[in-house]
């Protein structure tokens, strides 16, 4: 039998002490735990890191388990196992009606919630062109640094696959131009470079962001950008055409036929 992957988990739960429980048990097998003390919160973060297996407390306070798990899996990919934790039966019945891919009541005997996080990984394999985010008709690949764009896989550079992923993530809210350039580009480019104009102009064109598809990427001026998607839209809307990609080396104009080039007569 293989050994365990060591994964990193992400742990939404308001209660500190079931929380420090959890933590213990998770990190004594080697796991690496981040905890979300709110729901809000986790939405808000939780895209600012990669998670391979979310727990969810099912009562939080501040937020719906179901948006929570909806909102997240939208953020970080819908292949990605959600384990609920209920305080009773009713509770476990109810998650797993939600939607979760397995529910626990607590307390957790400390085996079992190791034995159930295992078992939840071995169904999602690591594997070639695992989905990490997916929004309309654009599934991130982040091992081949390509989004599929209906049927088509567009191959990106680095920094536009991580602009896209941004812009996905944080869909329907305004990006400052200062934080952009500071995730993306870090120290190596000027805060009034057109870098980023450059690369969002291009996104737009080759992830297929245009209204009657159900995107809407605004520039903010004097801000930055902010891309919306609209469901109702894209579920109505045919399949993004395929577009033929150019070489980058080639001009996307055709050569003129040598037979009319006027040639200088020599002296």
């Amino acid at each position: 039998m293989d050994s365990p992957r060591r994964c990193r988990i992400a742990l939404v739960e308001h209660d500190a002490m079931i929380a420090r429980s959890i933590l213990a048990t998770l990190r004594s097998a080697g796991h690496v735990c981040r905890r979300f003390e709110t729901g809000t919160g986790a939405l808000r973060e939780i895209d600012r890191d990669q998670f391979d297996l979310i727990l969810i407390e099912r009562t939080l306070p501040d937020i719906a388990s179901l948006d929570l798990m909806t909102g997240m899996r939208a953020r970080l990919g819908y292949s990605l196992p959600v384990i609920g934790l209920a305080s009773d039966t009713e509770g476990v019945v109810a998650a797993l009606d939600e939607g979760v891919d397995d529910c626990l009541s607590r307390p957790l005997p400390p085996r079992l919630l190791l034995a159930q996080i295992n078992a939840a990984i071995r169904r999602v394999p690591p594997q070639a062109g695992r989905v990490e985010a997916v929004l309309g008709h654009l599934a991130f690949q982040s091992d081949r640094l390509s989004v599929r764009v209906g049927d088509t896989a567009v191959p990106l550079t680095a920094k536009e696959y991580k602009l896209a992923l941004l812009l996905c993530r944080r869909s329907g809210q305004a990006l400052a131009r200062e934080d952009i350039l500071r995730t993306i580009w870090g120290d190596e480019v000027a805060p009034l470079t057109r870098t980023l104009d450059v690369h969002v102009s291009r996104l737009r064109t080759k992830l297929e962001l245009r209204p009657e598809l159900g995107f809407t990427l605004s520039a903010l001026y004097g801000r930055g950008y902010r891309l919306d998607y609209d469901p109702a839209i894209g579920a109505a809307a045919p399949p993004p055409a395929a577009r033929p990609a150019l070489s980058p080396r080639r001009s996307a104009l055709p050569s003129a036929p040598l037979a009319n080039v006027r040639r200088r007569p020599r002296r």
